[in-house]
């Protein structure tokens, strides 16, 4: 790819926040036409000192942030991203939910052979690759002032700045959107999560489905299941544990896991509920518990209780007593009410902007489409202002012209922002209020919870089995995984 060509007046960009929605923004930056006509530049910068070493966890890819990617990545970045997530044994974009009885309750095939899971670091590795020393590390934002046609930046060390755009990339507890005035604010979630990656056979058989996202629902709490080949389990082990420091969750004496899954039966046609007749040789661990689980009172109270375990806190003690469990890293979770996109010459993305927990598995995939949409829009207005100003007159009427092109780039590029922040809640707040719902319905405490989460499950596992279609599309996923080595279609996202 060519170097950009001689300076004229840049269009000048900063990224703040080099995570997966800072990252994806300067690579398809660098890829723009209007990057490469010499026609913008771009700052990213990071208040982490270096890369971050404990991000190494698998993210959901969604058909929509695969297709941005497939638009995205150069044909060199798409091997390496389908040689990442080859890593990651999950065949297909589905789900299988299971209760607390231990029993699948549903079971969703989806998308066969597409992969939709990578490591986090593996997909923000292919962007640093491309952007070369380009992030700026141990740089933050410490002010932000409107100037005219621009805006202007401290950063730490008192350097100063002028900007035409800043992209707000810097996550949940953005600086930009607190900056900029932003109205709305993050709110706690009453919810904790604890990652932790885990080779114990006790966990490994609570995984229904070897190829695919497990979902684990209880008493007030759920777990999300990924299974992980060794070579990726080694690779991406969690940092030394955060302030979930105590083994105190349900602490009640337990039976073996006998209700979990048997073998599975290699003569049945198909072979139904696992196409592959094999387990994991690891799996991750996303567990979401109330956070007043970890207040020593409740703590105290179960540890002194006599009563009869229940089989949600069996798995919680499964895990408790596995291999990964003192690597485990805890987070309380926080939530945005709706979409924010920023306001005048600022723009947040990703987490700074839609931030919520699950978000539907889709918060990197919803942060990649943000960047690719993004610099598509700046990309156009660039391109088109440049062309405008381009256009010559008499000297007379030029200063008039320069005028007129000023004011003309000044409300086509509100109006360009402004379009962009319509399409980014048009469609991140549908995701926001989903999430809320899925998270109720796992989570939810109440008899009303409890009632709606069976009748879901038992509609929905219905009409799999009366329509016949997990039968086909089981029988399309053995094919893909038959007559591929590896179980991946090179290069495309199948439909829904």
């Amino acid at each position: 790819m060519s170097e950009p060509t001689a300076p004229r007046n840049k269009f000048q960009i900063l990224i703040v926040g080099a995570g997966v929605a800072g990252l994806s923004t300067a690579y398809a930056l660098k890829r723009s036409q209007s990057y490469e006509s010499g026609l913008v530049d771009y700052r990213i910068i990071e208040k982490r000192k270096e890369p971050g070493v404990d991000l190494g966890y698998p993210i959901h890819l969604s058909s929509a942030g695969l297709n941005a990617l497939l638009t995205l990545l150069l044909p060199s970045d798409l091997v390496k991203l389908d040689t990442a997530k080859r890593k990651i044994p999950v065949y297909h974009d589905g789900i299988t939910v299971s209760n607390n009885k231990g029993e699948t309750v549903y079971r969703l095939i989806r998308d066969s052979g597409v992969r939709p899971m990578i490591q986090r670091e593996d997909l923000m590795k292919i962007f640093r690759d491309e952007l070369g020393n380009k992030v700026e590390y141990g740089k933050e934002v410490k002010g932000l002032k409107d100037v005219d046609n621009g805006i202007e930046v401290t950063l730490n060390g008192e350097e100063k700045n002028k900007f035409d755009l800043v992209i707000g990339a810097d996550g949940m507890f953005s600086s930009i959107r607190q900056l900029s005035s932003s109205k709305a604010k993050v709110g706690k979630s009453p919810w904790t999560v604890i990652n932790s990656i885990t080779s114990s056979e006790s966990i490994l058989k609570w995984v229904k489905d070897p190829i695919s996202i497990n979902t684990i629902y209880g008493d007030s709490f759920s777990a999300t299941l990924i299974p992980l080949s060794s070579h990726s389990s080694n690779s991406v082990n969690p940092s030394a544990p955060s302030h979930v420091t105590q083994s105190h969750m349900l602490h009640s004496t337990s039976g073996s896991s006998s209700h979990c899954r048997s073998e599975p039966d290699t003569t049945a046609q198909p072979c139904e509920p696992n196409p592959v007749c094999r387990g994991p040789d690891s799996v991750y661990v996303a567990l979401t518990i109330p956070s007043s689980w970890l207040e020593p009172s409740f703590a105290h109270h179960m540890a002194a209780c006599t009563c009869e375990p229940t089989m949600g806190s069996s798995f919680v003690r499964d895990l408790e007593n596995s291999d990964g469990w003192s690597n485990r890293k805890g987070f309380t979770l926080y939530a945005l009410p709706k979409t924010v996109c920023g306001n005048g010459r600022t723009i947040l993305i990703g987490d700074a902007s839609h931030g919520t927990v699950p978000f539907c598995g889709s918060g990197a995939s919803s942060a990649i489409v943000d960047s690719l949409e993004l610099v598509n829009v700046m990309n156009d207005l660039v391109v088109s202002s440049q062309a405008n100003s381009e256009i010559s007159f008499p000297d007379d009427i030029a200063s008039l012209h320069l005028n007129l092109v000023t004011e003309t780039k000044e409300r086509d590029l509100f109006h360009a922002i402004e379009q962009f922040r319509k399409s980014s809640i048009e469609r991140n707040d549908p995701l926001i209020k989903e999430s809320k719902e899925l998270l109720w319905l796992a989570q939810g405490e109440t008899a009303m919870s409890y009632l709606v989460r069976g009748v879901v499950f038992w509609s929905l596992e219905l009409g799999e089995k009366v329509s016949g279609r997990r039968r086909k599309l089981e029988r399309e996923l053995r094919k893909v995984i038959d007559n591929e080595d590896d179980g991946y279609v090179h290069g495309s996202v199948q439909g829904a």
